[in-house]
């Protein structure tokens, strides 16, 4: 609710974390639609607003949409607030007057938690589909096994990690 805090944190963030997909919103009420609408991963959430409080806006959500990472920044260092939100489904809680490279190093770390589990849930729907995507990358590996399919559908799924791999 703060136009200060609204202005430079997306410079902040574009500046310590080349991080330039930031929406807005000063009114607590449009926060729900502006989730639904720009397809969002991360939320940067004011625990004392109008309208509509911060707690109750996490409450909804980590309710409606629980695959989003929510963190609470107050301008209060109390640890009850800061347990309550955290019980409530915040990832993390910080206070306006924390340094800017710890707040930018939570969001960091949430967005490296969002990428986890987009790579989670994409190598668990390949593994569940059992159906090879590009079948041509094994065809000089002539098999009939089960084994060696699943192996396959293994490497096709972990294969966009930049990690290496063993097999």
């Amino acid at each position: 609710d703060e136009p200060a805090w609204l202005r430079s944190l997306p410079i902040i963030l574009e500046r310590s974390a080349g991080i330039t997909n930031v929406v807005t919103c000063q009114d607590s009420r449009k926060a729900l639609a502006l989730i639904e609408e720009h397809n969002v991963g991360l939320v940067l959430l004011d625990h004392t607003m109008p309208h509509l409080s911060g707690e109750e806006l996490l409450r909804q959500i980590a309710e409606r949409h629980p695959q989003i990472i929510t963190i609470v920044i107050s301008g209060l260092n109390q640890l009850e607030t800061a347990v309550q939100c955290m019980k409530h489904g915040a990832f993390d809680y910080f206070v306006k007057t924390v340094e800017e490279d710890r707040l930018i190093s939570g969001v960091l770390r949430a967005i490296r938690m969002l990428e986890l589990q987009y790579e989670n849930r994409a190598v668990a729907s390949h593994l569940l589909s059992g159906a090879l995507t590009n079948p041509q990358a094994f065809s000089d590996i002539v098999t009939c096994d089960r084994a060696m399919q699943k192996i396959f559908a293994y490497i096709e799924a972990v294969a966009p990690s930049p990690q290496p791999l063993l097999i």
